[in-house]
């Protein structure tokens, strides 16, 4: 398993704030994937940022960004375009809806949006015909800043994601 999850990341939004540190991920994951190649599975759990008020975002918006990242998947075909490597698996997971005590000028009306992206990446990977997970499930924003999670929470999630692998890929 390779890990590249990073604060800050969005679907594919930019964040002018940090330029160049790799936030948007539709612009990073093209290069994660063929650093990595090959791969059978790649799992996307992004979102939560781009409830930020800066990206003015719909929960329609954010789901298609994250279509976006499944589209990447589907047509990287090894990320070269001239190795016989297969597109890898994907796996959307639809990440926990923010908690209350999040950042309240930094993510207004985010709560309001959250609640709406489960129903919303369901279709999109649907769609896109990739694997669907939703966070919700089994976790919520237990964390401090109502956006990141505990260690206890984590734990759930990881058991319950490996748990969907398994199966994904039996």
């Amino acid at each position: 398993m390779i890990n590249e999850s990073l604060n800050g990341r969005t679907t594919d939004a930019s964040d002018n704030q940090l330029a160049g540190a790799g936030l948007d991920g539709s612009a990073y994951l093209p290069a994660a994937i063929t650093s990595h190649h090959p791969l059978d599975l790649v799992i996307i759990m992004v979102g939560g940022n781009d409830l930020k008020a800066a990206y003015n975002r719909t929960p329609f918006r954010i789901a298609l960004g994250a279509g976006r990242l499944i589209d990447i998947c589907n047509t990287i075909d090894g990320g070269l375009g001239w190795t016989t490597y297969k597109s890898p698996k994907v796996l959307l997971i639809c990440p926990p809806q923010l908690g209350p005590q999040v950042f309240p000028e930094q993510f207004k009306g985010g709560l309001e949006k959250s609640p709406q992206l489960a129903k919303l990446y369901e279709g999109i990977a649907r769609l896109g015909g990739a694997d669907f997970f939703d966070a919700n499930t089994v976790i919520t924003t237990d964390g401090a800043d109502g956006l990141h999670l505990t260690a206890e929470a984590e734990k759930k999630l990881g058991t319950a994601v490996a748990a969907k692998v398994k199966e994904i890929m039996k």
